[in-house]
């Protein structure tokens, strides 16, 4: 009884924290019960976490570079991944991958050839590891510690390369320059869950698919 009890009161605090005072839509509200119940069944680290995180990394070396650490709303991404037909030919990548959620969600959802990603924070790689050992899932998908700056694709691979408001423009512009001719070569797509990037994008010559507001396909 009493883990009902704190589950509840977690739930209320989860859905009534200062996101939904700046989300306050009937949709935020269902993607953040969605969040939470999938969190609760699948993930040992997440959203006190990821609070503690933020606290204690205020000035962490990395935050010149990243926007901050946030959950994807996962009711919200198969919206976009169910757009996506044939995911068994693309690889998957998520850049940014912070604790591993989406990463995780998506493995357990979709079928694409292989799953990984990369994040730069060291506490918060750390963490998505713990997450994959918990679910017993170190060997189906692979997390880096490292930064977009310099991250390589493979030039073999077709990817979806998913990005949840993951940087700043000078760290999206490097990635970008470092990885364009692989994504165009390969038909690769980016998956983009912010509008705020759309006018920079623009400068690269990709054909875009908006899904609904905010999500949008690159290709």
């Amino acid at each position: 009884m009493n883990s009902v009890v704190n589950s509840l009161y977690i739930l209320k605090n989860f859905i009534l924290n200062k996101y939904l005072k700046t989300h306050n839509t009937r949709e935020w509200l269902y993607n953040k019960i969605y969040n939470y119940f999938f969190y609760l069944n699948n993930i040992k680290y997440s959203f006190n976490v990821s609070e503690t995180i933020l606290r204690n990394n205020k000035n962490s070396k990395y935050q010149e570079y990243s926007n901050s650490l946030g959950h994807s709303p996962l009711l919200r991404l198969t919206k976009i991944f169910n757009k996506i037909e044939n995911k068994n030919q693309y690889h998957f990548i998520d850049i940014g991958h912070g604790l591993g959620i989406s990463t995780i969600f998506v493995f357990k959802k979709y079928n694409f050839k292989s799953f990984e990603g990369i994040e730069i924070d060291k506490k918060i790689f750390e963490f998505s590891i713990k997450n994959l050992k918990h679910l017993k899932l170190e060997s189906k998908i692979k997390f880096k510690n490292n930064s977009a700056h310099n991250y390589k694709l493979n030039k073999d691979k077709k990817y979806v390369i998913y990005m949840y408001n993951p940087f700043k423009y000078c760290v999206l512009k490097k990635f970008l320059n470092n990885n364009l001719k692989i994504i165009k070569k390969n038909n690769s797509m980016i998956v983009m869950f912010n509008n705020q990037y759309e006018k920079f994008l623009k400068n690269y010559n990709l054909k875009k698919i908006t899904i609904s507001k905010g999500l949008n396909i690159y290709y």
